[in-house]
């Protein structure tokens, strides 16, 4: 599958800083128009590529960061609901609390753009709760296994994060990879 034609409204943001998420790399490149800026490990859903609420798996499609949540708490500060917990989790704490999908660090919520993809009843991304976010299995960088969001490592959330500005366009390119039917 090809990487979905950019929605009109968001040509100008591609101009400033935006976000291209390569599924099949398991990577999250930092961009300004064609230029590549960085490029960091990341996971996506272990459950694979689709939108239906309820699938736990990563929309496709151009988004938006909708909300930037989390500046300048600490490294590791575990967020429930949107809010710090006071908790901080750290990767050498990963092997206690494996296989939760753990919200950290930094969230930047992610708002979908095309109505019947990523935007709509049913499989809404912001309505989803579709973050780009901390973890602290970072061991697992490089291949899916979150429950939907896109996951970093601490240090490089909180780089991204400062780079760029709530309303970035966002890419979640599956080129590469299978998107099942309806799922």
């Amino acid at each position: 599958m090809p990487a979905p034609e950019i929605p009109q409204h968001l040509v100008a943001r591609l101009n400033s800083s935006w976000i291209a998420v390569r599924i099949a790399e398991q990577t999250l490149e930092l961009r300004r128009g064609d230029e590549l800026l960085q490029s960091w490990p990341i996971s996506s859903a272990l459950a694979g590529l689709g939108s239906r609420d309820g699938s736990l798996r990563t929309p496709v499609g151009w988004h938006s960061v909708s909300e930037k949540i989390g500046d300048g708490a600490p490294l590791g500060m575990r967020f429930i609901g949107r809010v710090p917990s006071g908790q901080i989790v750290l990767p050498e704490s990963a092997g206690e609390l494996a296989g939760e999908d753990l919200i950290l660090t930094r969230i930047l919520w992610l708002t979908g753009e095309q109505p019947g993809l990523n935007q709509g009843p049913g499989i809404d991304s912001k309505s989803r709760y579709i973050y780009i976010h901390g973890t602290h299995e970072e061991r697992l960088l490089g291949a899916p296994a979150s429950a939907g969001c896109i996951r970093m490592a601490g240090n490089a959330v909180i780089e991204l994060f400062e780079r760029v500005a709530a309303g970035a366009a966002v890419l979640i390119d599956p080129a590469g990879t299978r998107v099942e039917a309806g799922s």
